[in-house]
């Protein structure tokens, strides 16, 4: 449901978000969860589903596939003025001050001080202007450490090894091209699945005992 929503939004970011998230999960999943002997016939099911869903989609969508697939063949379109936007928050952090670059401006700062009257479209730039070098900071310990907690799922063969990396391909694309951090809500959802998923790694390593 939540492809299908993507796709009738036509949102580039969002669609190659999950479809790059998706992949993460199918590979992940065969890694390590799946046998040797049965990985083929695991992938040749997974080709063939996929296959079947596009196909779906297309007489779903009708017209529309054919926008969709002209979003992603225009890419020439500035990322729909994101080049502006970036360029304007640049020019913001560029004239910060030493104080302003350290602590930043506050939250909402490029919405309410970029000549676009918009925000930054990238978590990054956004920190960097609102909150400073040490709110940019706190922003990649966290994906960092993320990113490593996704590398030991992985190295475990974790029954959350999938669905980690695919929250971490999905945050990560989203937050370098729209906004996760920047909205509570998301936020709130971020922490619930890492909350839900350090208990049960605890959980999977007092049972391995």
């Amino acid at each position: 449901m939540t492809g299908i929503a993507l796709l009738f939004s036509l949102k580039r970011s969002g669609i190659a978000a999950f479809a790059l998230g998706l992949v993460a999960f199918l590979y992940f999943t065969i890694k390590t969860s799946i046998t040797q002997k049965n990985k083929f016939i695991y992938l040749i099911i997974i080709c063939i589903c996929l296959y079947s869903s596009l196909a779906l989609s297309q007489n779903i969508l009708g017209d529309r596939s054919d926008l969709l697939s002209n979003r992603f063949t225009q890419l020439g379109d500035s990322g729909s003025g994101r080049d502006e936007i970036y360029k304007a928050t640049w020019k913001l952090i560029g004239e910060n001050g030493i104080m302003d670059f350290v602590i930043g401006h506050g939250y909402g700062g490029v919405l309410k001080n970029s000549p676009l009257a918009c925000s930054a479209h990238n978590d990054y730039l956004e920190f960097l202007y609102d909150y400073g070098v040490i709110g940019l900071a706190l922003l990649f310990s966290f994906m960092l450490k993320f990113g490593r907690l996704v590398i030991g799922l992985i190295r475990k063969k974790s029954n959350y090894a999938a669905p980690a990396a695919f929250t971490f391909v999905v945050v990560l694309i989203n937050s370098c091209f729209s906004h996760v951090f920047y909205y509570e809500w998301y936020l709130l959802l971020i922490a619930i699945f890492w909350g839900y998923l350090n208990w049960n790694i605890k959980k999977e390593s007092v049972d391995g005992q």
